[in-house]
Order: structure tokens, then sequence, then C-alpha cells
């Protein structure tokens, strides 16, 4: 099979108003880069470099699991995007380059479409990246699991097409969400407050006016009636998505990890350089924004093991299972992640279960030192029928992917 990527007529895009487009905002840059030398401030692309860079040193920056198949995206520094399906124990595209596109440049995120079809959108400077694949041994749009989604007999690469979706008032795209039906994309900037509403059948966008700097984060509610904002400076805007009103929840530091816990109204959040856990709840339902913020939960036994002591530093990020069961925990500087149990009565509880260790690495020096490698993507496998799957991308390149077996 071939991937039909470089075909005109697979990708919607007139490339003639773009490249204008993409000549405009390089003129700028050129314009006001002695300004930026001097005053210190920072590019558009020299903020979405430094976003990039935040994501950590090793060559996978981004993970997503398929809604219904046992199949993991994965960014790769070099800004290609490969799959890999574990029932099959398939890569795809078998080529070392991936898929890829010249509009496809400083990636910052990727999801798949949550309905289940082989949709997969990819977060960049250029706008979002919509990668439509097609196997020819199994339909991609059936969502039962008996088969895997890239079969094992799969040749080469599988029929892709790409769209981008793009806005006059958008680049530079740090973070994008999906709404539950699949027919929204939501993408915000890392370089100004736009925050920009796709609809994704008819490739149309609309801006919405309210936001508060570059954002950091996006998170639709798992009915699709809330859409939390974070952003870079602090702060945590609260969308309803019936009339799209919002309101502004203040924070002194950046949130990041938005997670809106299953079944309740109540989403949890960590804050740059706080070892503890934010949980605010909604009192009613949309179009309702009425809130309840709790006192910040403190983590048992959630420590740094270094030199022999314990030294408490900030949460870097936490992932929690697709049902509210487990949840992994990384603090800044730590080569071990942390497991907990989760249980909600009314409000959330979380129960230490114990260190998750990584792979070690050696040196290539003389005296061959090993080291932990350092996790930096963590993602939970949207289905598994025995508790919970983990995987977590290393920054010496390898995937873990570690089951978590338990009753339901």
């Amino acid at each position: 099979m071939t991937m039909n990527c470089s075909d005109e007529n697979n990708l919607s895009v007139n490339r003639s108003e773009f490249d204008i487009l993409q000549m405009i905002r390089g003129v700028c840059q050129h314009i006001m880069a002695p300004i930026y030398h001097v005053t210190g401030m920072r590019s558009a692309d020299g903020l979405h470099e430094q976003l990039i860079i935040n994501k950590g040193k090793g060559p996978v920056v981004g993970l997503a699991w398929h809604p219904f198949k046992q199949t993991i995206a994965i960014i790769h520094r070099n800004d290609s995007v490969h799959l890999f399906d574990l029932t099959s124990e398939t890569w795809c595209p078998r080529q070392a380059v991936g898929l890829h596109h010249e509009f496809q440049r400083g990636i910052t995120g990727i999801a798949w479409c949550p309905t289940g079809s082989a949709v997969l959108a990819v977060g960049c400077k250029s706008g979002v990246c919509l990668w439509r694949l097609q196997f020819d041994v199994h339909p991609t749009t059936s969502t039962k699991r008996l088969h895997p989604l890239i079969p094992a007999d799969a040749q080469g690469c599988p029929q892709a097409w790409m769209t981008l979706l793009r806005a006059p008032q958008l680049s530079h795209v740090s973070h994008f969400a999906w709404s539950p039906d699949g027919r929204y994309i939501v993408a915000g900037s890392s370089a100004n407050s736009t925050l920009v509403v796709f609809d994704v059948a008819t490739e149309s966008s609309e801006a919405l006016s309210l936001s508060g700097g570059p954002t950091h984060e996006l998170k639709f509610s798992s009915d699709g009636m809330f859409l939390l904002q974070s952003f870079k400076r602090g702060g945590i805007r609260i969308w309803e998505t019936q009339l799209w009103n919002s309101v502004l929840l203040c924070t002194k530091r950046p949130a990041h990890s938005l997670t809106w816990l299953p079944d309740i109204r109540l989403f949890i959040f960590g804050l740059e350089g706080e070892s503890r856990i934010a949980m605010v709840q909604m009192t009613k339902s949309a179009p309702c924004l009425d809130t309840i913020t709790t006192p910040l939960m403190k983590l048992d036994k959630l420590v740094t093991l270094g030199n022999g002591a314990s030294n408490l530093s900030g949460i870097r990020q936490f992932c929690v299972s697709p049902l509210g069961d487990r949840m992994l925990v990384q603090l800044e500087g730590s080569s071990q992640l942390v497991l907990y149990a989760i249980k909600t009565k009314p409000l959330p509880e979380f129960s230490y279960i114990g260190p998750v260790y990584g792979p070690m690495h050696t040196t290539h020096s003389s005296n061959r030192k090993t080291s932990a490698a350092g996790p930096e993507c963590i993602a939970f496998a949207s289905q598994f029928d025995k508790g919970a799957l983990a995987c977590i991308a290393y920054d010496n390149g390898k995937l873990s992917f570690i089951p978590m077996l338990f009753k339901q």
C-alpha cells in the first residue's frame, strides 16, 4: 500500500492562500527580530520551540491511544507520527519516516477521534493536521475489538489523507481537544490568546472572544458540556459549550494535567511547583458555571528518593485511567512514577499502591555507570477489560506497557 499524503487531491488546503499567510508571518517575524533581541522578548516561534523543549529531552514527545483498539500513536521529536498495534504487534507505517508532511512541523499534541474511526489529529505550528487512515483488511470504522486496527499482514503504509485545519487567527497550536462526539476540535495557541473551534465536517472555524493568554491545556468533560482551558501564566477558564459563556478561576501557579473524573462533575489538576492536587466541583449541570473549590489534597508517600534522602518537590505530571481507578504521578526531577488507587465517596480519595520503576540504561563511559531512565509521557489505554493498561515513554526512547490487573 502507498501513502497518498503527497497527492494534491488528498490535501484539503489552498496552497496559495496558505503560502501567502506563511509569507506574511515570516516578514513580521523578520521585522520584529531586532526588537526581540534588544528587549529579551521571545518570538512566536521561540515560545513554540520552548514548549516542545519543556516536554523533555527524549525522542518521544507524545502518546495517544485509540478509543476502541489496542493501538497507540506516538509523536517522534523529528515531527513524524508512528502507530503500534499491541494486538498484532505491528508498527505502521513500516518505513522509519512515519506519517509526515511539510505542514506537520513543531508537533505539540496528538489525539484520535473519540468516536472510534481511524482519524488522528496532530497539533503543530501550522494548525491541526487531520490524518484519515484506511487499512485494506478490516474496516477501521468498526468499534468491535475482535480485530486489530493494524492487521499483522498489513504491508508498508496505510492509505492516508491529511487535511490541515487552520484559521487566520490561529498559529503555533499549543494544545487541542476533541469534543466527545467527534464533531469539533478546539485549539489554542502558544503565542497568543486565540482559541478556535473547528467544525471537522465542514472544516469551518470560529474564534472565541474571551481568553486569558497563551493556552497551556484544553480538556472536555465526558458529556461535552464543559471545556477547561488552562493558561501558561496561571488560571483556568471553564467554558460551557451551549452558549460558550465562561468563568475564570484564578490560580497562583500554572495548572497542568487537567482531568475530569468519570461520572461526576468534578475535575482535578496539578499546579506547577506544588506537590498537592487541586480539585474543583461543578455544582450544577451546564450552562450553570457555579463551582466549589476544595482544599489542596496531599498524596500519601509522594517523595523523590535521591542521595538517601527524601525531598518533596512539585508534581510534573499525572495521568488517570479512563474509569478513574488508578493514577500515575511523577514528581519533578524523579525517575520513578508512583501509583495510586482512586475511590470516589463522594469526593475522590487517593490510596498509595507503590512505585513504578522504568528501564535502566548504561552510559558509554569507561566505568559504564547505569542510571534509571526518566519517564516523559504517560497514557492509559482507553479499553482494557481486566483493569488498566499504561504506556510510558522514557527519555532513552523505550516504551513500557504496564498492565494493572484488578477487579472493577
